[in-house]
């Protein structure tokens, strides 16, 4: 797990005012708080509000998919974090999928050009890197995968967001690429998919797949974004995971900490 880190040196991509996308939600949240100690201020963009919230942080209630409200979101801005994006891979609207992760995507990447944004994060994902029939080998930055090896609407969904955004680095726009690996820590109160499986076994739930995980410390993460913000090669991937680890070994270790034996 991550330990505190000290604020850093506001230079380079670090000066000035950030957006945060999603900043309400799980990665969000642990991203907003590491940069309100590294920047000059820190704003929110996300449909909603929650009830607690950081001193000093701006929020602006809205939609990516908004052109006019991503246009004062941007207002001032020098740096945006993209991370809004629908998760919910048990949705029935599938097609919604695209219309937000991809389709939002393109709206704030022309949003941040209009505005003359010098720095653009956008939040990938690991799945774009891992195609639908995988034969044990491991994935790094250099993937190379099309859209038919996709695994689903999901994952077809982020490929194309990030397809966009390599299209705008090549146009020159300045952007950087993250691809997390699977997040897990504190405040996940919507249950992302890997705490809901976790949450799942501790209540009872048998567990059959046997798999290996790469687990990222959301703080590790959030603090992965920044750097790749600051030091970050326009045009470039950045996969921000842990270490991996076997199901087995994760859940034998829940149930050390639980005090009892993995059930079978």
């Amino acid at each position: 797990m991550s330990e505190s880190v000290g604020p850093a040196r506001k230079t380079g991509h670090l000066k000035g005012r950030v957006l945060v996308t999603g900043g309400n939600g799980f990665i969000g949240q642990h991203l907003v708080a590491a940069l309100a100690a590294r920047v000059e201020a820190v704003r929110v963009l996300d449909p909603s509000i929650p009830a607690h919230v950081l001193p000093g942080i701006e929020h602006v209630q809205g939609s990516v998919l908004d052109h006019a409200t991503v246009l004062r979101a941007l207002d001032g801005i020098t740096c945006v974090y993209h991370l809004a994006a629908l998760a919910n891979l048990w949705t029935a609207h599938r097609a919604d999928f695209d219309r937000v992760n991809h389709g939002g995507t393109e709206v704030m990447l022309a949003a941040a050009r209009e505005k003359g944004v010098a720095r653009f994060v956008h939040c990938s994902s690991e799945v774009v890197l891992m195609p639908r029939s995988r034969r044990g080998d491991a994935c790094d930055e250099t993937s190379v995968l099309t859209l038919g090896d996709m695994a689903g609407s999901y994952s077809r969904s982020k490929y194309r967001a990030e397809q966009a955004a390599n299209a705008a680095a090549a146009a020159g726009q300045q952007v950087v690429i993250v691809n997390p690996t699977l997040p897990i820590g504190a405040g996940d109160y919507n249950f992302t998919p890997p705490t809901a499986m976790l949450a799942h076994y501790l209540s009872g739930s048998r567990v059959y797949l046997d798999c290996t995980l790469n687990l990222v410390d959301a703080r590790d993460l959030a603090l992965g974004m920044i750097l790749a913000a600051d030091r970050g090669r326009s045009g470039e991937r950045y996969l921000l995971g842990g270490e991996n680890v076997s199901l087995r070994d994760l859940l034998t270790m829940l149930d050390g900490l639980a005090q009892r034996k993995l059930r079978r």
